[in-house]
């Protein structure tokens, strides 16, 4: 009797008093997903920011577009994996997505650097004129001297894009495969996506070496553009993303997260990850917003033009470094062929001179 009437007298309490939609077991993850939120609020607001300067004080229309890419690269990231943590089933899809898309700012990198010298032909003309190799002792293989160097040829450069380009293909490709395996098994537990992780992040170290090898070229001729600043903040999104996912992933496929009444074991490291990611891309944006601001960098011509009083970042930063001329287009192939071409000397003239090689965008210099 004293049984019965105890848990009549609970089911009662549980009528006058109900319990709230959060239950307790729930609590940790709505915490969680409302930091996110605000975290990825802000990030959207500060990307808005950048993109306000990038259309408004960036002339040319080549560097303008590769700067689009890396604006929205942490706006992306942090809004696909809220919308991940908010409906788990498509997480798997939408981290793809990010993923695809932050490999490709690495080949978004190289194509910056060859706008900001005018194209692949005027890089290579200008690393063959400075006698600079293409080094392949580089990081984290940099203790290895006896790697050979390459003339920075206009096909060595482009060996060197696709170095970085295949890792956005390899990516999707990996990850359509994935989609249909899990679709076949209806569970992740297999030896396969163990090996697809590994292939992804073989691709993914390929990609960061071929960076690597390309960004020491032109450190000294770009610093005014603060090319470096930005490599490193793509490098730095590539890599918490890519080595964070795959070890919250290795721990739920050895078991170290349970599977819960909410999510399973992938699923939670899936949201433990999104996470991460969102006050980790907030840190970045921040970053990019101080160390990349148009009073520092030369990248925002049309901004330095309307302040021409003000000295340029690259004049304060470094007095003795030439002053580069403004971002310009690509040469065109008339101007390309006209690389070759070369000025007799005149005996009629009063000054004599010796042959000039014509090179673009810059007045004729006596060889």
């Amino acid at each position: 009797m004293d049984h019965v009437s105890e848990s009549q007298g609970s089911d009662k309490r549980q009528r006058l008093y109900p319990r709230g939609i959060v239950k307790e077991e729930s609590l940790p993850y709505v915490i969680a997903l409302g930091f996110s939120s605000g975290f990825t609020a802000l990030v959207v607001l500060l990307a808005c920011v950048h993109f306000y300067y990038v259309v408004k004080y960036i002339t040319d229309e080549t560097v303008r577009s590769d700067m689009y890419w890396i604006v929205f690269m942490c706006p992306i990231t942090t809004v696909s994996g809220l919308i991940g943590m908010i409906v788990p089933r498509a997480a798997i899809f939408l981290n793809a997505v990010s993923l695809a898309y932050l490999m490709f700012c690495l080949f978004v990198m190289v194509t910056l650097m060859n706008n900001l010298f005018g194209g692949r032909h005027a890089l290579s003309e200008y690393l063959t004129e400075k006698q600079v190799v293409i080094k392949l002792s580089v990081p984290p293989v940099c203790c290895l001297k006896c790697l050979p160097t390459f003339r920075p040829t206009e096909a060595n450069l482009k060996r060197i894009e696709w170095m970085v380009f295949q890792t956005p293909l390899i990516r999707m490709c990996l990850e359509i495969l994935n989609m249909v395996v899990f679709l076949e098994l209806n569970h992740r537990n297999h030896w396969w996506f163990q090996m697809s992780n590994v292939l992804g992040l073989s691709s993914m170290f390929l990609a960061f070496y071929a960076c690597y090898v390309m960004a020491p070229l032109e450190s000294d001729r770009l610093a005014q553009y603060r090319f470096k600043t930005i490599f490193r903040l793509v490098d730095a999104a590539q890599a918490l993303f890519s080595l964070q996912k795959f070890c919250f992933d290795l721990l739920a496929a050895i078991g170290f997260f349970e599977e819960g009444p909410i999510l399973p074991s992938l699923g939670k490291s899936q949201f433990i990850t999104s996470a991460m990611l969102s006050w980790e891309m907030l840190l970045l944006s921040i970053l990019a917003t101080y160390y990349l601001r148009p009073s520092m960098n030369s990248v925002f011509d049309k901004y330095h033009r309307q302040r021409s009083g003000s000295p340029s970042p690259q004049s304060a930063s470094s007095p003795n470094m030439p002053e580069l001329p403004p971002v310009r287009p690509p040469p065109s192939k008339k101007q390309q062929d006209s690389d070759n071409l070369s000025l007799p000397a005149n005996a009629d003239s009063p000054v004599a001179f010796k042959k000039c090689k014509i090179v673009p965008y810059q007045e004729d210099t006596c060889v």
